[in-house]
């Protein structure tokens, strides 16, 4: 994939500035993103999306980040590893912010998740505090009826806040599972011994 054609598929995924929709019957469980949208809730989200969408752009450019041929990620230590067809592996630490049902289109935060150990959704966890600090009520939301662009603002709130060097979004299925990234360490083929 081209860079451009990255860059398109990214401002598609994680616009610059975030859409709102119009609140409305949706069914199932809670509010919306629009619902409890405060100017400064806004505010941190409208400078989150550049921020992300431009350190990927970073890692695009310095790993071909949309290249990698196949991935694994470790649950036990958060550990991730992107592959490419030149032999290059990439590993990275990781951190769960959250998940996103494309069925039931349902946001969940990775701090409500017991299958991930403390550790590994400290970010998660430091969002819902500046939620309670700031009355930012859908950071401290378990769940909440959302959309893919809702899920991506949410994991690029928690980049910023958090300073990761980016985020990735793993697809199983109809789940896609949100986590934010750092401590990257490039490993070339002809270093492998």
């Amino acid at each position: 994939m081209s860079v451009s054609v990255f860059t398109r598929l990214l401002n598609k995924v994680l616009p610059r500035k975030v859409r709102l929709r119009r609140a409305g019957p949706r069914g199932g469980i809670g509010p919306t993103l629009d619902t409890y949208l405060t100017p400064e809730f806004a505010k941190l989200l409208n400078e989150s999306g550049p921020h992300l969408h431009d350190l990927m752009e970073l890692n695009e450019s310095r790993w071909r980040f949309s290249r990698h041929k196949t991935w694994v990620y470790n649950e036990s230590d958060g550990l991730f590893k992107f592959a490419f067809e030149d032999g290059v592996i990439v590993e990275c630490t990781s951190q769960v912010i959250g998940s996103y049902s494309q069925t039931d289109s349902i946001w969940s935060w990775g701090w409500d998740d017991a299958s991930f150990s403390a550790p590994l959704k400290q970010q998660a966890m430091l969002m819902r505090d500046l939620g309670r600090e700031n009355n930012y009520v859908l950071l401290t939301m378990p769940k909440w009826k959302a959309t893919m662009d809702d899920a991506w603002a949410m994991t690029a709130a928690s980049a910023f806040v958090c300073q990761a060097a980016g985020a990735y979004c793993a697809e199983w299925g109809s789940l896609c599972m949100f986590f934010t990234f750092s401590e990257l360490t490039l490993t070339k083929p002809d270093a492998v011994a």
